[in-house]
């Protein structure tokens, strides 16, 4: 079954419902950075807007800068591409190569974006911030990044509501800082595109049947359904990595007593606990709900003040919860606290 254009992403949808901030994820593959990329350039051939072209660290840029246009060149055949520093460039093709560059856009890292704070982009109409959700085995958040980029978006735009931004991911979880900041619950999202900030944000699970089933008919998509079918689930089918059952159960408040609430950089839960009377062991589970006078620890040094002492990963109700966790007496209200405690911890529970 040959994949055919109508197959691949388009951005029409959730740019029609007027969000500035747009999230969208979808399979590997799919086509979003390639559209993106297209409906920039075109934008900036009828309008002259400029875009941004965002990841998160130096060393991503490093790796993709030079064939950064490859993907491009097809669509735009009387025009060549060059990356000149941060300066995304196009001019038309000349006999004699005597090119006459036009900067359409730039190619930035979010970590040294502190630098920009002075410099202007005032034709800047779309920020392209690409792979916003990382693959845990390859990246890391930035510390305090969901703040870095709201300064940068500030620097961008200088509140003229001038910029859209424009961010992908493939599904690799449900939890993540962008989302706790700006309470949004993917678990919860029944339709493909969701506003949510009172429609600054729309947030689209990018699922194209019609790509997905061919991929899946292809011989690697076989092979992959056959032998690695949780790969498979993520980058065909399109689900999130931490989207399972295992260990989520609903908190029971007549058994369950309060023990403290934990604020982390990518959002917060309260810890409730029981004793096994049988066992004499402890076990945990973690929850959005709160009491009304609650103990808060944070993990964020800046956040630190003396109702809301530090609480690092090798303090004793850290080394507990890895603890109860190993053992299988760690609960969660729901996939996304999953997700918020596996990302705290990372590779200390291996």
């Amino acid at each position: 079954m040959e994949i055919v254009e109508t197959d691949y992403y388009d951005l029409h949808d959730i740019l029609s419902h007027n969000a500035m901030w747009n999230f969208i994820m979808g399979a590997r593959g799919l086509g979003k950075t390639f559209d993106s990329l297209e409906f920039c350039i075109n934008k900036y051939l009828h309008k002259g807007h400029q875009f941004i072209y965002l990841r998160r660290s130096e060393e991503e840029l490093k790796r993709i800068k030079p064939t950064f246009f490859d993907d491009m060149a097809g669509q735009f055949p009387d025009y060549e591409f060059q990356v000149e520093g941060m300066a995304l460039q196009m001019g038309r093709k000349r006999n004699d190569g005597k090119h006459s560059w036009k900067t359409i856009g730039f190619i930035i890292a979010l970590s040294t974006s502190g630098n920009l704070k002075s410099v202007a982009f005032p034709n800047v109409r779309y920020i392209i911030f690409d792979e916003i959700f990382p693959n845990k085995k390859s990246n890391a958040y930035l510390p305090g990044e969901v703040w870095m980029f709201a300064e940068f978006y500030n620097t961008v735009d200088r509140y003229k509501d001038k910029t859209r931004v424009i961010a992908l991911s493939n599904a690799t979880s449900l939890a993540n800082p962008y989302f706790s900041a700006y309470g949004i619950h993917m678990e919860q999202q029944r339709k493909p595109i969701q506003m949510y900030a009172k429609g600054y944000i729309a947030v689209e699970k990018a699922d194209y049947k019609g790509f997905s089933s061919k991929v899946a008919h292809s011989r690697f998509g076989k092979f992959m359904l056959e032998n690695n079918p949780d790969y498979a689930e993520y980058a065909i089918n399109n689900k999130f990595q931490d989207d399972t059952t295992e260990l989520i159960a609903p908190l029971d408040t007549s058994r369950d007593t309060y023990n403290y609430t934990i604020e982390t950089d990518e959002g917060r839960f309260s810890i409730w606990s029981h004793l096994e009377t049988a066992t004499f062991d402890a076990y945990y589970i973690l929850s959005d709900r709160t009491p009304e006078h609650c103990r808060v620890k944070t993990t964020v040094p800046a956040q630190v003040r003396p109702d809301k002492p530090f609480l690092g990963k090798h303090d004793d109700i850290m080394k507990r919860l890895q603890s109860a966790y190993r053992c299988g007496r760690l609960n969660f209200e729901t996939a996304e606290l999953k997700a918020i405690f596996l990302n705290l911890f990372g590779s200390s529970l291996s």
